[in-house]
């Protein structure tokens, strides 16, 4: 099995400008680091889609509604029929009012 050896390709001397040594440097220790870098950010953008999708799925099933305290205005399997006898039964209208709102329903 043969070793690598990691190879300067420009190794820094004194000669060099600190700039250049500064940028030989980065090349081979830093630049190699940052596709860490790029796959966590990726992560983190995949995070945060998934949680802007799950706050809104939950928002459509109506998981956040504030109409918990409003009283329902009437079933929807209710027919009007239905609807006028309980009002007759409450005593909101007199039979003849019922009486007839029940003929013009059943016309």
């Amino acid at each position: 099995m043969k070793w690598k050896v990691k190879k300067w390709p420009n190794k820094p001397t004194c000669e060099q400008s600190p700039v250049r040594r500064f940028l030989t440097l980065a090349r081979l220790y830093i630049l190699p680091k940052l596709k860490y870098l790029k796959i966590m950010m990726f992560g983190w953008i995949i995070g945060l889609i998934l949680i802007v999708v799950l706050v809104v799925a939950l928002g459509r099933r109506s998981l956040f509604n504030r109409n918990i305290d409003r009283p329902v205005a009437g079933d929807a399997n209710q027919s009007a029929l239905d609807t006028l006898e309980q009002r007759y039964a409450r005593g909101e209208i007199d039979k003849a009012e019922f009486e007839e709102k029940k003929a013009e329903l059943t016309a």
